[in-house]
């Protein structure tokens, strides 16, 4: 399972904008962390299970 992470695209004219898409895209990088570190594990629990 290959993860590209991509750079934010901050858009927002003013800084509150700016600040929720940088909260939204820290939970998007966070969550794409978690399923790619969990890969490996999930991966190596299914091949026991055969």
């Amino acid at each position: 399972m290959s993860t590209q992470i991509r750079y934010p695209n901050i858009t927002a004219p003013d800084t509150e904008g700016k600040l929720r898409q940088i909260q939204s895209y820290l939970y998007q990088l966070a969550e794409q962390l978690n399923v790619a570190l969990r890969a490996p594990e999930q991966a190596k629990e299914e091949k026991n299970h055969e």
